[in-house]
């Protein structure tokens, strides 16, 4: 074997085996953290005799089931992640549960193409389907349902009940082992070259809120194109990742109130986390960090206009940049960053923020309660 090769197998195994043990050591953290719930637990379940059903439990124990219903809301939470690496010029992706990773890059024609590197590990998945399958479950009955067990997700970060209490749950009771595991698929290595510009990271709350209010059937797609908006006016890559959000949560909360669309949706979203990780797509209007910040920020760089057809690809791009005027350091942000650019002054901080929805008609109409002297107690503002 060439030693090159084999250098570079055993540089890709090491990280793998890497990233693998930081998802198992955080799952083992979990489970040693949670031994006095277990306890009190497994004490409060000896406490209500066998063969009673749930009715007949709560009729005769009213304060152990409330106890047991509080506990299993804090053995049942867990979460989905999904980690990003780069080491040497290469990205390596690693994930669990329904979190995302998408590198945006150009293609030969110079059009900006969505690459999703993570894998959804949720009842659509045919792989994991069928390794539910393997382990005695009846996948039929399993897409018929919503959840395994107590969740959507097949592979998640804690929640003890879907694995040490997994036979609990009635479609889960055959399972020869524990359905639900916290081992991350592990993508890469990708190399970093001049056809990738930007990664994104997100929680499953931001592509969710998207596709249930616009059923879009090309989320991915939507969501780099918003990106893309954004980052020719925003000058940070913070203010980026909060303009995204800003303008996904405004899109679903616009049709949740409005009564003319066909979408059915909940009027409830997940939390929304997003983090941009640029690469060597242009941000015009880029300011540059003082030093006494560990964020950095692209140097200001002179750009071509963006230009976005309207067909299947995303955009045609002609930045004109190259490799001398474009910081490709590490630069992350995420949604709760506290940072301002430079010079701003504390008022401008606290300025008043226009909200998303319209309350003057809210207002009259106390105005006119008042004055026909209907108004409500307690409303006096």
């Amino acid at each position: 074997m060439n030693k090159l090769v084999y250098y570079s197998y055993k540089q890709k195994l090491y990280l793998y085996l890497l990233s693998r043990q930081a998802f198992i050591a955080v799952e083992k953290g979990y489970l040693e953290s949670i031994g006095d719930l277990l306890a009190e637990r497994a004490s409060l379940q000896f406490d209500i005799p066998d063969g009673l059903t749930s009715y007949e439990t709560y009729q005769k124990f009213p304060d152990l089931v409330d106890k047991l219903n509080a506990l299993n809301c804090e053995l049942s939470a867990g979460t989905s992640a999904v980690v990003a690496l780069v080491y040497r010029g290469r990205l390596y992706v690693a994930n669990v549960g329904d979190s995302r990773a998408l590198l945006c890059k150009t293609d030969s024609n110079q059009v900006l193409r969505v690459v999703q590197l993570s894998v959804d590990h949720d009842l659509r998945n045919e792989d994991e389907l069928l390794r539910l399958s393997q382990l005695g479950l009846e996948v039929e009955s399993i897409r018929q349902g919503s959840h395994l067990g107590n969740q959507e997700n097949t592979r998640c970060l804690g929640n003890y009940l879907v694995k040490g209490g997994y036979r609990e749950f009635e479609e889960l009771t055959a399972s020869l082992a524990e359905p639900i595991i916290a081992e991350p698929e592990i993508h890469g290595s990708i190399e970093l070259d001049e056809s990738c510009r930007f990664l994104l990271l997100m929680s499953r709350g931001l592509y969710k809120s998207l596709e249930e209010a616009t059923g879009t059937d090309q989320v991915n797609k939507e969501l780099a194109l918003i990106a893309v908006e954004q980052f020719r006016v925003q000058s940070t890559l913070t203010g980026v990742a909060q303009a995204v959000v800003d303008k996904i949560v405004r899109i679903h909360h616009d049709v949740n109130m409005s009564n003319t669309q066909n979408t059915v949706i909940t009027g409830k979203r997940d939390d929304i986390t997003l983090l941009v990780r640029n690469f060597n797509f242009p941000l015009p209007h880029a300011l540059k960090s003082p030093t006494s910040q560990s964020v950095r920020f692209n140097p200001v760089v002179q750009t071509a206009p963006i230009s976005i057809p309207d067909d299947d690809d995303l955009s045609s791009i002609n930045t004109g940049v190259t490799d001398d005027n474009v910081d490709t350091s590490t630069t992350e942000t995420s949604t709760t960053s506290d940072l301002y650019p430079p010079g701003a002054r504390m008022a401008e901080r606290n300025a008043r923020i226009k909200p998303y929805v319209d309350f003057s008609e809210y207002y009259e109409n106390v105005e006119k309660r008042r004055n026909e002297g209907t108004l409500p107690e307690g409303i006096d503002f």
